[in-house]
């Protein structure tokens, strides 16, 4: 059934990839690599709302689940960028009206990508892409010395 799985995911069938998955979880409930694959699925199928109950649950089920924790700390820090870009683009008028308000929720949700990062570093220590993601993200919460230690480590 996996063979299959990854079949019609490389094929880019993304409808016929979510039915065997369904599938698959109920033959096996308790693996969480499922339900990050379907969140994988569900992402590139531009369904967020539904890849992200899917990385939930993965975490849920193995809370060390390296993809589930890096792609929800993904879609935390993804949010909180689109949120500062928002704000970046804003005439002056429009930032001095609304302009904070994107930052300080853009940050929260830097805020909230950064404990997903933390766990997926953990899962894999020397993964870079979650030790620049963590370094960046640390640095816009303000907590400057992580972010050099992060920083440090890439080097």
């Amino acid at each position: 059934m996996l063979e299959e799985l990854n079949m019609y995911i490389s094929a880019g069938r993304g409808k016929e990839a979510l039915d065997k998955i369904d599938r698959a979880i109920a033959a096996d409930p308790t693996n969480s690599n499922l339900y990050a694959v379907k969140g994988s699925i569900l992402d590139q199928d531009k369904q967020p709302a539904k890849a992200l109950e899917a990385y939930k649950k993965a975490v849920e089920v193995d809370p060390n689940n390296f993809d589930a924790n890096f792609n929800l700390g993904v879609y935390n820090y993804n949010k909180a960028a689109d949120l500062y870009t928002k704000a970046s683009k804003m005439s002056l008028a429009e930032y001095n009206k609304s302009g904070k308000k994107y930052e300080a929720d853009g940050k929260k949700f830097f805020q909230e990508s950064i404990p997903y990062f933390e766990k997926a570093l953990q899962a894999q220590p020397d993964d870079r892409a979650t030790i620049a993601s963590l370094q960046k993200a640390y640095l816009r919460v303000g907590r400057a010395a992580d972010s050099e230690r992060m920083s440090a480590k890439m080097k």
